[in-house]
């Protein structure tokens, strides 16, 4: 797995304004190899794992995004999602949030660069 330098730079500097989660869809090997190869926990404040978490983003309507949302005392109305599933962005907008949908790299560090 490849992630952009610039969108990691980016994600970490936005952690001064902002507490920044990744939530992922994914197997055991993201938390035993990817996060720490590629030092994910230096740029993120939590990351969540759908093989840990036993559950998916879209599992529940979404009541992942909210479960996060109380679990960090914020309004889910003042949180923002940028994902490239869409299913994910309709659910995380019905639930009061701002999603992006995004299709490559350069529109994630576009949208990233506007927050």
């Amino acid at each position: 797995m490849q992630v952009s330098r610039s969108a990691l730079e980016m994600i970490n500097a936005l952690r001064k304004k902002f507490t920044v989660v990744l939530i992922t869809g994914n197997m055991d090997s993201f938390s035993r190899f990817t996060a720490p190869a590629l030092n994910l926990s230096n740029y993120f404040d939590l990351i969540s794992v759908s093989y840990e978490e036993g559950k998916h983003k879209t599992d529940n309507d979404g009541d992942l995004f909210l479960e996060y949302a109380n679990k960090l005392e914020v309004y889910i109305g003042d949180c923002i999602l940028i994902d490239d599933n869409k299913k994910c962005c309709d659910l995380f907008t019905g639930h009061g949030g701002k999603a992006f949908k995004v299709n490559s790299v350069e529109e994630t560090e576009e949208i990233l660069g506007g927050l």
